[in-house]
């Protein structure tokens, strides 16, 4: 080949490289036109695989992300070359451990060929697995982290990777990551003007703002208002955003001149506040309002403010009457009775608290010295009730934060007193980031009792009222019941019909219900004569045990009328004494006995009821009736003793009884010189224990 010739196909050989990389530029530019039109990120990947996959001729190209934990990767996107099988459904939640390749450092592609004999086991059997000669591996690398990794993947042949082709899949690979990232940024950037938006178009008394200022012109103007806008200032959004200087003419000229000097200061500070008045279009009303922004420069000829607006009219007007109310007080002064005036000072960067005034009344009122107080103000604060503490605290971090006014009531330690103490108090912040309270206390003791003593007295009439009402409607029912009884019966045994044997045992009927309504009344006439304090105790010796065997004898037949043969009645003898005489009122003791028993039998199906007494004190006998019954919840044990009391509604109804038994019990024990209570568990039984003195017991 002579020279011409050589120079020729040398050209040629340029001419072909040339018009390779051309191609090679256009795939790039066409990925990046795919991506920077990107609406959706999956869809447009998809749509740039394809077009770097059929330029290659591969047969797989893949997207693998890291999970958000960084523990696993899953292929996200895939595109397959004609007669190729997908297997992107297998690649989800890989643990990063399974996938060798996954850890490559900085920017640098791998190639693997599954005949290169040098192959790391691990790869080999992964490449192995899924059919593949040869791949080049893409680190993603965003925000310098590696979040993923692209891969190209030939299953037919062990393809040679050249350079040119490493240098354009390279290229394609950080196109597709940084459009990645673009995504993710917008998206955030998208949540964060969405949170932005909700939050400035629900701004309770108040609304967002942007102003960008050019301080070379000193032209500035709106570019953002939320829809809060006109209801806080009177003020149109459009015209405001169209006419900077629509915006500021309702403010007072004094505040307007001190607004735009702090608008303009932008060198010497990144954050400014203050107050202004404004005249409220709609309403004609002064309004005052408090702008704060935060500061930042765009650029050296572009400053932008971010901020809010915050209609503060009723705070400011609440400040008036507070300083008219603080200057009444003041007059007031060391004579404030019941009460006296404070300042109270909260630094905000270091969190230190103090007094720095108390009115001549202060020691009168807390206990504590105006001089301690002023040097130490934990001193004051440790003698709040520790229940009343959190409270407090929350109130002052929320006056801090809002600055606002405050009431408070709370129990305070005045000596070896608990008081009652109202605080009141309006906080404001100074120039020097203190916050300043002026209040007063005021001792609310006698009131805070009285309200507490009217509450309980209404409660307990409340609750007389219904228990009596309850009282009077079982009442009826247990009268009516005996009484309905004996009238329906005597109509029967009038008829000449009845044989002797059924006539008998209609007497029988009639006989029991009477003596059911005597009872009854006689129950009636005990709690009359207990609350007028007409019953009499009568004294005299008695024969424990004899009384003792006597009661066992007629509640045995008790039992047995009443159809009660699954009890057994023990009359316990283990703490009895020999020839065991007292000086007592037979009757009321055996009629407690006769109540507490004849209760264990109605609340009892089963099992048994024991009765006995012992001897604890010389001059005292302990008595005791336990059953197997129904029991009672611990709340109840504390309540069945009052009159007209009984612990569930649906048992009154199931068991019937007035509720006077145990009342009636408790008084005559009380009238004996004893006492009564109960041990009981629900669902197991009940055990009531009552004392009596020996001898004549005095007035109790």
């Amino acid at each position: 080949m002579n020279q011409t010739e050589q120079r020729i196909a040398h050209l040629e050989e340029e001419v072909c490289a040339l018009n390779a990389r051309l191609e090679r530029q256009n795939i790039v530019v066409k990925v990046l036109q795919i991506m920077q039109s990107a609406k959706n990120l999956l869809k447009a990947m998809n749509e740039a695989l394809a077009v770097i996959g059929n330029y290659t001729g591969v047969s797989r190209v893949k997207i693998f992300e890291k999970s958000a934990d960084g523990n696993s990767i899953s292929n996200i996107v895939e595109w397959c070359n004609e007669g190729i099988e997908s297997n992107m459904e297998m690649l989800q939640n890989l643990p990063i451990d399974t996938v060798p390749w996954f850890d490559i450092p900085d920017e640098k592609e791998r190639f693997y060929l599954s005949d290169d004999q040098t192959l790391a086991p691990k790869i080999a059997e992964v490449m192995a697995l899924h059919q593949i000669k040869s791949i080049l591996v893409f680190p993603m690398i965003s925000d310098g982290f590696n979040c993923g990794f692209a891969d190209f993947n030939d299953c037919i042949v062990s393809r040679v990777w050249d350079e040119n082709d490493v240098e354009l899949l390279k290229h394609i690979s950080q196109i597709l990551c940084a459009t990645k990232r673009r995504f993710k940024a917008e998206e955030e950037l998208s949540d964060e003007r969405d949170r932005l938006r909700a939050i400035g178009d629900n701004f309770p008394g108040g609304s967002l703002f942007r102003i960008e200022l050019y301080p070379e012109t000193k032209y500035l103007h709106y570019t953002y208002l939320s829809e809060t806008w006109p209801e806080v200032t009177g003020l149109d959004i459009q015209q405001s955003l169209a006419d900077p200087v629509y915006s500021f003419n309702n403010i007072l000229p004094e505040d307007r001149k001190i607004l735009m000097k702090r608008v303009f200061d932008f060198n010497n500070t990144q954050n400014y506040n203050t107050e202004v008045r404004m005249n409220h279009t709609p309403s004609g009303e002064l309004r005052w309002l408090q702008i704060s922004a935060h500061i930042y420069h765009a650029s050296e000829k572009h400053i932008i403010y971010d901020g809010f607006i915050l209609d503060i009219t009723a705070r400011k007007h609440a400040e008036q009457e507070l300083l008219k109310e603080r200057n009444r007080l003041q007059s007031i002064g060391d004579n404030f009775p019941d009460g006296s005036l404070f300042r109270f000072e909260i630094n905000t960067q270091t969190g230190g608290m103090r007094f720095v005034y108390l009115s001549g009344t202060w020691e009168k009122v807390t206990g504590i010295s105006i001089k301690e107080s002023l040097a130490d103000s934990s001193k004051v604060f440790a003698l709040i009730l520790p229940e009343h503490m959190p409270k407090f605290m929350e109130e002052i971090e929320k006056s801090v934060v809002a600055l606002r006014h405050y009431f408070i009531e709370i129990q305070f330690y005045k000596g070896s007193e608990v008081r009652w103490l109202l605080l009141s108090s309006h906080p404001k912040k100074n120039a020097e980031d203190i916050v300043v309270y002026d209040g007063f206390i005021l001792d609310i003791t006698a009131r805070k009792e009285a309200e507490i003593a009217l509450i309980h007295a209404k409660e307990k009439a409340e609750e007389s009222d219904k228990l009596k009402s309850a009282f009077l409607a079982n009442m009826s029912h247990e009268i009516l019941t005996p009484l309905n009884g004996i009238i329906g019966f005597l109509d029967f045994i009038t008829s000449d019909e009845l044989e002797p044997l059924q006539k008998q045992e209609y007497v029988n009927i009639i006989n029991s219900s009477a003596a059911q309504l005597t009872h009854l009344i006689n129950d009636i006439i005990d709690v009359s004569k207990i609350q007028s304090k007409q019953m009499d105790i009568l004294p005299v010796p008695v024969d424990v045990n004899q009384l003792m065997k006597e009661t066992h004898i007629f509640f045995k037949k008790y039992l047995q009328i009443n159809k009660k043969e699954n009890i057994m009645l023990k009359l316990d003898k283990s703490g009895s004494i020999n020839n065991c005489t007292t000086i007592v009122d037979p009757t009321r003791l055996r009629q407690v006995l006769n109540i507490l028993i004849s209760n264990a039998v109605k609340f009892t199906d089963k099992g048994y009821i024991r009765f006995g007494y012992r001897q604890p004190a010389p001059d005292m006998l302990e008595f005791v009736v336990e059953d197997t019954g129904i029991g009672m919840k611990p709340l109840h044990t504390e309540i069945i003793f009052e009159a007209f009391r009984q612990i569930e509604s649906d048992s009154t109804r199931y068991y019937g009884g007035t509720g006077l038994g145990l009342n009636i019990a408790k008084s005559l024990v009380h009238m004996m010189g004893g006492d009564i209570w109960v041990e009981s568990t629900e669902g197991a039984g009940s055990a009531f224990y009552f004392t009596i003195r020996d001898g004549i017991p005095e007035d109790r």
